[in-house]
């Protein structure tokens, strides 16, 4: 028999991760429900951590979500492309890790 107890899967810097996250795990198959939401308000006035949205999911699921949340870190998104800055190879300028062409001199990125 499974249990519907839920725990604490993540404690995310604002309501916009926490969102994006619990979707994610969402599309893995996992519910998440997002708590804390209504205290964002109170940040200032109450310490971070009592306020800071958290993202709950069933306890037989924690380690699973656990490491999806884990991989996105750590590979950058869910789909395993980095999210860092780049350098542009002909104009050395900084681009964003959405942008796949140069801002500045519209070079495409280079393969890495």
């Amino acid at each position: 028999m499974l249990s519907n107890e839920l725990s604490e899967a993540y404690m995310a810097r604002d309501e916009m991760e926490a969102s994006f996250l619990a979707q994610l795990l969402e599309s893995e198959g996992i519910s998440a429900q997002v708590t804390n939401t209504s205290l964002q308000n109170a940040v200032g006035d109450l310490p971070y951590l009592a306020v800071a949205p958290r993202i709950l999911v069933k306890t037989e699921e924690l380690e699973r979500a656990r490491q999806l949340i884990h991989d996105h870190f750590r590979t950058g998104s869910p789909d395993g492309s980095p999210q860092t800055d780049w350098i542009c190879p002909v104009c050395d300028e900084s681009n964003g890790p959405a942008f796949e062409i140069c801002w500045k001199c519209r070079r495409p990125r280079a393969a890495t």
